[in-house]
């Protein structure tokens, strides 16, 4: 039993012995509580508290009785009902006398409650009722000790007897009227704030008025049968069960209940008593019981199924069996019988003849040391042998004059097998290890790969003992492996699929230094069948050595000892990946021009010299630390880091170019030798590709100004300027704007517009027609009236450096996004220049509005605001979030702005402060800040007064539309400044203390005031209402001290204290304080501190106030502001908060940061309903939520969008979790049920161990690997790789790249020809291809540009260029009176999509002057296929002169209704149709009927792709038309086809000429 439990038993045990039997009142009142409450003293009934009064009222009872009273404790009986505290009760019995003088026992019934501390329990509360039937109709009131009724007792007695009695009990009491579900009679406040509810409203709305909806449902059933049968055989039940409280939660109570009635109806009214911890105690007991009720049956079913056998034998010569288990028998095959009679019990006599007399001599010799070992072969009955190993060990127990001998026997002819093969194992191994130069080891083919053997040889090679391996091993190789190598090792022999593997890696020896090693592994079986690696071990260390020296090699230029171009990519892309946020670098770009005639005219040899010695010249020139590389022929790059300015860049070019004048150009001044610099300096972030784009931007302006002569001169202040907005706005379209001329020039992202914005005009017009073309009607007018060439110009003469504004654009998909355009505006050398950048911050301000929310939370948190307001000033409407309902005149919850505005000012704000509050109303609405504004006013009450209040206007939205006011009472802390700004006042005219304390009891709350110089203390409520017990003798401080506070709180606590122990004057913390109902509420402590000229503390004023309800309610706020609210879990920015958290304190672990999304997760949407959609995400994020560790964390990022970061030791681990994710998608019943395969697809970024990577970087790399694969099908993951990252920065150099290479004409126009197999082979069309070829890099992959083009929107210009091409060649060989030709162009889906593609290219060919009829356009299969409007296209095409043909017809998804229902002209057929096929007949029967459908639907046919004169000679008898192929003539450039042309007098060609 609970010692608090059994102390207070015995404390009200020593009561009544005081109180009854020696009728002691001193020794009776040393058992209560100083706070002691009591019932029931006297003749009177009185009642009262303390153990004074109590004492007072014994002697005067005693005097009058004197005498000892006889009497008996009946079934005491206590449960705990708090910390430290007790209940107890039972039935006191007295002698009675009866009217008639007969002799009776009058039974009562008591109850106490007990508090222990220390050594002492005492009794804090008792009382002693009369039985129930000795009662009053309608009494519940308690009775003297001796005595039979309460007749004495006055009314007035009985009321404080029963308040007294209702607050001591750990409860309360509730009657319910005995109906159906009994509905609610009434219930007491004890009881309702000790179920956690605020009001009788609230309690009477959860249970819906019925006392039976309080119950838990489980018990109802239970309770309405205990209360029913208890009440057929008497008026009073007692029951047990689990009642509801606030929130949801149960605790178990015991009900102990009366029948009565009221007016007519019955009713049952009980006390309800919390014994949740004894009852939970009681199940902690019943668990343990049952735990070991199941040991104990373990350990009985132990002996009976112990793994070969337990037996007792005699010491005897025979070695008579007395007993064994069951085991032990079925192991041998013999019953107890047949063993009996076979044998006589004897145990030697079933061992093998072979072992028995050494066995039996073992065991004579060993059984003496008490215990023993021996190995020994048993004949079963079926006459096989078998090895055993006998345990034994000897006791003290006799039987029958011999000891007794308890034996084990366990069956080991396995462990023996399995040792043989070991041995065996071992001498091959030494054999393999003696003929290698390494050492060798076998491993288990499972997780971990466990090590079954490991040679000599490798020990050697390692330098270990056996025992130092081992301990450093833990049997597995990997603890000595490098743990930058263990993932790979992993994954080396992980796939099952492979029988051999071979990896590098580094392992640590013996003596600490690392090798590099080498390790072969062959997948094979045991004897066993059990999977096994063999594997050898090779010290390649040197030659891994020779090969970083050959690393090396390859990235330095063999001439001139620098660097080399990709390396120096590689290095510099690193170094500014690490300097994310800024750092000051330049790059520079030196090209010496006219090189080539320093080769042509003194030979390479001395060509390659000059390159050396400008090689010196570089290395002369810069720093150490610099970096440099030749990165072409004639180019070299000069990388600056940590620059101190763009100047010293600057003037160590101009250093280079003057060494290189004086030495190199002099001497080559016959071949012209110059050389052009080009500078880039940036602070900003940025990339390798920028940089170089910007220095050769550079280099090549001044190429374009010429050298003869003339000095390195510095960029302008222009070109400064845009060079910084371009490394600062990067990802932006930038325009230049001469507001002089009112012209404009986009200088950088033009690929990134549409094609309606020209990339040059008067800015004026475009302003008017294609940038505002997709902006939202209603910012439009902002827009022209805000940044008009007027207002720009009127901005640049004002002296502003920028002019901003953001609007909103509609893309095609429907999407809103948000653009800022931002002017900066430079005067130079007589120039009004504004640059113009345009960006999408649709994402910058999703995060502003994030952070401006956490800003009015945490403002909201600090006022703790009695009412809340939200004002909607666009819609002019206004709301009510929160209202306190006692103090503020009442106001509707809703309604226009203007007339709470109103009811406001006239109705609520002092006079006197009316004007101010205009002033402010004005301001809070105009400021456009964004920030809160707040005052204070005078404000009308319910009550009639004024009080002071503060109101507080909080924008939430980034329009400034939509406000939250905030009301807050603010008399406490307005009294209290009145106070501190008086106390100064109050001190000097010595004014007594009780002024001062009328003061602060004006205030609301619970008022202190601690005089520590008297040492008094005033709190009133205080000890009431929370748990607060000062100690008498340790001053008014004991007051705060003594406060209960919540555990997470106590360096709240702290702080606290350390504040009043400072010099401050004023001190404040918010925490959480204990009720004595053993709720914690959230308070605010506030104090002012008066201390003496030594600043010591010398008064304390303050005031406590409860602020629960507020703190609760912004928790609830910023809980919604920091989840997903579909998911429950984390929204991308509070993952972005613990991730960064996680990853600064990673101590060593290993993360991966994942992307996720789902395969069509749209479709799941529109075929089976968001709600399905929605229940999908949840249930993967519980998945993901369920497998997470606390150093782990994840979050719906946006729609389907996952972003997770995981914890790994290795790659094998992180595709386990992927696996098996996918596989518990596949059980969302939902669609598992409709056969829907749920699909995964991941990118996974793995963070380093330095990654110096920003965790958005690191996101868009894992996003980056996640595109990879999501064109693949089924569920998939990627890791990112360099190889993606280059890819993408290869992209992106094509991307900056294009509009450039356009403009200078690096897009060239190749023809490959079209012949007529069906008239002599001649030559009568050409298709046009578009060529790329980059100056000193050679020609790009159509495969590497057109797919890029295609979905960054270029292919439009490239198309309509390639056309014009075409166009002019084809005039001028119709103005040399050339036979003209039939000339087919590629045009994209894309361009065909354009709103004026038929006006643009009818335009072209009129500009032109083709003839009808001499132009086709080819459009792909799948346009045809799945655009409606495709048909229209044609028509109107061929009306306008153009032919149409079908390209790659075969290559798709070819479909029949192409040629039924388009009116083309030409089909063309892929032979990659042909190329693919195995069946051969079958191929050429298809490729024979779709010639013959199109010759029978008019419509001609061209064979693309011939490679073979065989295919000519099938194509030919079934009727194709044309044929183009390398067959003939491989595409070539326009000049080698007019040559072509002019070679073949009647334009017949014959094969493979190519």
């Amino acid at each position: 039993m609970d010692a608090t439990v059994t102390r207070s038993i015995d404390a009200v045990r020593r009561f009544f012995r005081a109180y009854l039997q020696e009728r002691d009142p001193e020794e009776a009142a040393h058992c209560l509580c100083e706070d002691v409450r009591w019932i029931g003293i006297g003749t009177s009934g009185t009642t009262g508290e303390g153990p004074e009064t109590f004492r007072a009222s014994l002697r005067e009872k005693f005097l009058a009785a004197p005498g000892p009273r006889k009497y008996e404790l009946r079934d005491p009986r206590a449960f705990a009902c708090g910390e430290n505290c007790a209940c107890v009760d039972g039935v006191l019995r007295l002698p009675a006398t009866l009217s008639g003088g007969e002799a009776a026992r009058l039974e009562m019934h008591f109850s106490a409650v007990c508090r222990c501390r220390g050594e002492d329990c005492l009794i804090r509360a008792i009382h002693v009722s009369a039985p129930v039937e000795r009662r009053d109709e309608g009494g519940f009131f308690p009775a003297s000790l001796g005595e039979t009724t309460t007749a004495g007792m006055s009314f007035r007695s009985k009321e404080q007897a029963f308040e007294l009695l209702k607050n001591s009990i750990p409860g309360g009491l509730i009657g319910g009227f005995m109906e159906p579900g009994f509905p609610l009679y009434f219930v007491n406040d004890n009881l309702i704030r000790h179920l956690g509810y605020g009001s009788y409203e609230e309690f009477a709305a959860d249970i819906q008025g019925m006392v039976g909806n309080g119950i838990h449902p489980e018990d109802r059933e239970h309770v309405n049968r205990v209360v029913s049968e208890s009440l057929a055989v008497s008026d009073h039940y007692e029951v047990v069960y689990r009642m509801l409280a606030k929130g949801g939660s149960f605790i178990w109570v015991l009900d102990r209940g009366c029948l009565t009635t009221d007016r007519g109806r019955k009713v049952i009214v009980s006390i309800v008593i919390d014994i949740t911890q004894q009852r939970r105690l009681q199940e902690r007991l019943q668990r343990g019981m049952a735990s070991l009720e199941r040991k104990n049956a373990e350990l009985g079913a132990f002996y009976q199924v112990v793994v070969s056998g337990i037996a007792k034998i005699l010491d005897d010569p025979g070695y008579t069996l007395l007993y064994a288990n069951d085991q032990f028998f079925d192991n041998l095959g013999y019953t107890r019988e047949e063993l009996f009679s076979l044998f006589n019990n004897e145990s030697l006599r079933i061992m093998h003849p072979a072992d028995a007399a050494a066995t039996d001599k073992n065991i004579r010799e060993l059984k003496e040391q008490g215990r023993f070992s021996v190995k020994c072969r048993f004949v079963k009955k079926n006459g096989e042998s078998a090895r055993i190993r006998l345990d034994g060990c000897q006791t003290s127990e006799t039987h029958d004059g011999y000891n007794v001998i308890y034996c084990f026997y366990t069956d080991i002819e396995e462990q023996e097998r399995r040792d043989a093969v070991y041995q065996r194992q071992q001498h091959f191994m030494s054999l393999i290890s003696s003929s290698i130069a390494g050492g060798s080891f076998i491993t288990r083919a499972e997780a971990g790969r466990p090590l079954a053997y490991v040679s000599d040889s490798l020990l050697s090679l390692l330098g270990y003992t056996r025992k130092e391996f081992e301990n450093a091993c833990d049997g597995r190789l990997t603890g000595i492996i490098h743990p930058d190598d263990r993932g790979r090792v992993t994954a080396a022999c992980a796939d099952p699929q492979r029988d051999y593997y071979e990896e590098e890696y580094r392992i640590r020896k013996a003596d600490g230094n690392v090798i590099w090693a080498l390790e072969k592994g062959r997948l094979t079986t045991d004897e066993d069948g059990e999977r096994i690696y063999i594997c050898i071990l090779l010290d390649i260390t040197d030659r891994k050595l020779r090969h970083d020296e050959l690393v090396q090699r390859t990235r330095q230029d063999p001439l001139t000892g620098l660097y080399n171009h990709d390396y120096a990519r590689q290095y510099i892309q690193t170094y500014l990946d690490i300097h994310q946020h800024g750092h000051a670098s330049a790059l520079l770009l030196f090209d010496l021009d006219n090189f080539k005639r320093v080769n042509d005219m003194h030979g390479h040899l001395e060509g390659d010299a000059a390159l050396v010695r400008f090689a010196e010249i570089l290395k002369k020139q810069f720093r150490s630390r610099d970096f440099l590389a030749r990165t072409g022929g004639d180019e070299f790059i000069a990388f600056l880091q940590d620059i101190p300015s763009e100047q010293e860049a600057a003037a160590m070019a101009d250093g280079v170019a003057r060494r290189m004048r004086d030495s190199l150009g002099g001497e080559y001044a016959d071949c012209g030798l110059a050389l052009s610099v080009g500078v880039a300096f940036t602070t900003e972030r940025t990339s390798y590709n920028l940089l170089f784009h910007a220095a050769d931007e550079a280099m090549y302006r001044m190429k374009g100004k010429g050298r003869d002569g003339r000095e390195f001169v510095l960029d302008r202040a222009e070109r400064a300027f845009e060079r910084h907005l371009l490394f600062k706005h990067a990802f932006g379209i930038i325009l230049r704007i001469d507001l002089d001329s009112g012209q404009y020039h986009i200088r950088y992202g033009a690929h990134a517009v549409s094609s309606r914005l020209p990339s040059t005009g008067p800015y004026e017009q475009m302003l008017g027609d294609a940038l505002l073309h997709p902006v939202l009607p209603e910012d439009k007018t902002m827009l022209r009236e805000k940044l008009g060439l007027a207002q720009l110009r009127a901005a640049c003469g004002r002296g502003e450096e920028v002019l901003s504004r953001e609007y909103r654009v509609r893309r095609t998909s429907g999407e809103i996004l948000w653009i800022e355009s931002r002017f900066h505006f430079l005067r130079n050398e007589g120039l009004n220049l504004a640059y113009n950048v345009i960006s999408d911050v649709t994402e910058s301000r999703r995060q502003r509005e994030q952070i401006h929310i956490a800003e009015i939370y945490t403002f909201t948190l600090q006022d703790t605001s009695d009412e809340i307001y939200e004002l909607d000033m666009e819609r002019g409407h206004y709301r009510t979030i929160r209202s306190s309902g006692e103090d503020f005149l009442p106001l509707p919850p809703e309604g226009a702005v203007e007339e709470l505005q109103r009811a406001v000012r006239d109705g609520m704000i002092h006079p006197d402060d009316r004007e101010r509050f205009d002033r402010f109303h004005y301001r809070a609405r105009e400021t456009g800040n964004g920030k809160p504004s707040r005052d204070e006013f005078h404000c009308l009450w319910r009550d009639g007064a004024y009080h002071w209040v503060s109101i507080s206007v909080l924008p939430v939205s980034a329009s400034g539309k939509v406000f939250l006011v905030c009301v807050m009472g603010i008399d406490d802390r307005k009294q209290l400044e009145n106070f501190s700004s008086e106390n100064e006042q109050l001190r000097q005219n010595k004014l007594e203390d009780e002024r001062y304390r009328i003061i602060v009891e004006q205030s609301r709350g619970i008022v202190l005031d601690l005089d520590l110089e008297r040492g008094v203390h005033y709190a009133p409520g205080l000890e009431k209402r929370f748990v607060c017990d000062p100690i008498a003798g340790e001053g008014p401080m004991s007051v705060l001290r003594s406060l209960e506070i919540h555990p997470d709180d106590r360096p709240l606590l702290d702080a606290f204290h350390q504040t009043l122990r400072s010099t401050a004057t004023e001190a404040e913390t918010t925490l959480r304080l204990k009720r004595r109902d053993g709720a914690f509420l959230w308070c605010r402590i506030a104090v002012t501190i008066r201390r003496d000229d030594e600043d010591r503390p010398t008064r304390i004023v303050g005031v406590i106030t409860d602020v629960d309800a507020n703190i609760r309610t912004l928790r609830q706020l910023r809980y919604q502001a920091e989840h997903d609210p579909v998911t429950g879990y984390s929204n991308l920015a509070k993952f972005k908060l613990d991730a960064t958290r996680l990853l600064a304190a990673r101590a060593g672990r290993k993360y991966a940061l994942w992307h996720c999304d789902f395969r069509n997760f749209k479709y799941i949407n529109d075929m089976y309903g968001y709600d399905v959609g929605n229940r999908l995400l949840k249930y993967w994020a519980d998945l993901t939520a369920a497998s997470f560790s606390p150093e782990e964390t994840f979050a719906r990022s946006s729609a389907d969008n996952f972003v997770l970061l995981c914890t790994y030791r290795d790659i094998a681990e992180m595709e386990t979790r992927f696996h098996n994710s996918v596989e518990l998608l596949g059980h969302f019943e939902e669609l598992a049920s409709k056969r829907f395969r749920v699909e995964l697809v991941g990118g996974c970024y793995l963070v380093e161990d330095d990654d110096a990577l920003s965790l958005n970087d690191m996101l868009g790399r894992a996003t980056m690997a996640q595109k990879s694969v999501k064109p693949l099908s089924g569920s998939r993951y990627a890791f990112y790789s360099k190889a993606m990252r280059e890819k993408v920065i290869y992209e992106q150099e094509v991307e900056a790249s294009m509009e450039k290479a356009l403009r200078n004409g690096e897009f060239r126009a190749w023809l490959q020809p079209q012949i007529d197999i069906r008239n002599g082979n001649r030559l009568i069309g050409a298709e046009v291809l578009a060529r790329w070829q980059r100056p000193g890099r050679g020609f790009v992959p159509p495969c590497d540009f057109i797919p890029l083009f295609e979905r960054n929107g270029f292919i439009v210009q490239l198309d309509r260029y390639m056309f014009s091409q075409a166009c002019a060649w084809l005039q001028q060989r119709i103005r040399s009176g050339k036979e003209p030709l039939n000339i087919a162009v590629n045009v994209s889906r894309l361009s065909i999509m354009q709103d004026d593609f038929l006006q643009y290219y009818s335009n072209i060919k009129e500009r032109y002057a083709i003839p009808d009829g001499l132009l086709e356009l080819e459009c792909t299969e799948s346009l045809a296929l799945f655009d409606e409007r495709f048909r229209e296209l044609v028509l109107e095409l061929q009306k306008s002169g153009f032919g149409c043909s079908l390209d790659d017809f075969g290559a798709g998804f070819s479909s029949l209704n192409v040629l039924k229902e388009l009116p083309i002209d030409v089909l063309k057929l892929d032979m990659l149709f042909l190329r693919k096929s195995q069946d051969i007949k079958r191929e050429r029967i298809v490729v024979s009927n779709v010639i013959a459908m199109a010759q029978q639907l008019g419509i001609r046919t061209v064979a693309e792709g011939v490679e073979s004169a065989e295919q000519v000679e099938f194509l030919k008898a079934k009727g194709c038309n044309l044929v183009q192929g390398y067959v003939f003539a491989r595409p070539m450039p326009e000049a080698d086809f007019d040559a072509l042309l002019d070679s073949l007098g009647d334009l017949a060609m014959s094969l493979a000429r190519n």
